[in-house]
């Protein structure tokens, strides 16, 4: 292809090429977003019981349920990987939401498959910074959520701390903070928590102990109150005494 130049002298003194530089470099696309890695547990498994099964089996489950709830929560699916896909959210409240959804309805999907036809997931959320390439995604934040999803339990959902700290009541479930883990190719260690899926345990928070066996220590979540008390000083007026915070629940 010929360039033509423009025959200005002076505008030709200001123009200095550097061979290999005559298109600018485009800057990297950077955003701070929620990454949602998924994957089917024991792919190998029902695929060796009944493949062809397996396939419809999980079809069935992504267009009848995963791909709606994402679309419903506002998430963008980035990736497919035959047995796993990874989306991005704009907020962490939504993809929280939609793992929450999507985990909640598949034991009732799979009701009547034998144990070793039985499809489940493992859901993990990261809240960190990404590189836009393209359609892909890349970076640190993504390879956190996919180390956060292979510790999630099968039919569960694990959170980054970045992801829990955007939280706080908006979600109706509960949490267990399973420690600072150290993942594989990241060099600070990560806040996990792992999320309660029973209605029985919405809001509340379980602190678990690094060591087994530990008994778990669990609190509520709620908003506090403050209440004064009150005695009365020898010209009989009331002077408070004790600040008291107490937990509506």
């Amino acid at each position: 292809m010929e360039l033509t130049w423009p025959r200005n002298p002076s505008f030709a003194k200001l123009v200095h090429i550097v061979p290999g530089t005559l298109m600018p470099q485009q800057h990297e696309q950077r955003e701070l977003a929620a990454i949602l890695a998924l994957d089917m547990v024991a792919y190998s498994r029902p695929m060796e019981a009944d493949e062809r099964e397996t396939i419809a089996r999980h079809k069935s489950h992504f267009s009848d349920l995963i791909a709606p709830t994402i679309s419903t929560h506002q998430g963008r699916i980035v990736k497919t990987m035959g047995d796993g896909l990874l989306v991005v959210f704009a907020s962490a409240v939504d993809a929280v939401e939609c793992a929450v959804a999507i985990q909640r309805a598949m034991p009732e999907r799979e009701v009547g498959a034998s144990p070793d036809q039985l499809i489940q997931y493992r859901i993990g959320i990261n809240l960190g910074d990404i590189v836009i390439d393209g359609d892909d995604i890349l970076g640190d934040g993504v390879n956190v959520a996919a180390r956060i999803e292979a510790i999630a339990d099968v039919g569960g959902v694990c959170l980054s701390g970045t992801t829990f700290d955007q939280l706080k009541q908006t979600v109706d479930v509960g949490y267990e903070f399973l420690g600072e883990r150290q993942v594989k190719n990241i060099t600070q260690s990560v806040r996990v928590y792992r999320v309660l899926l029973e209605p029985a345990d919405s809001g509340k928070l379980s602190a678990g102990s690094r060591r087994p066996g530990k008994q778990l220590e669990a609190v509520t979540l709620a908003r506090p109150s403050v209440e004064i008390e009150f005695f009365k000083n020898l010209q009989g007026r009331k002077v408070p005494t004790m600040l008291r915070c107490r937990h509506h629940q």
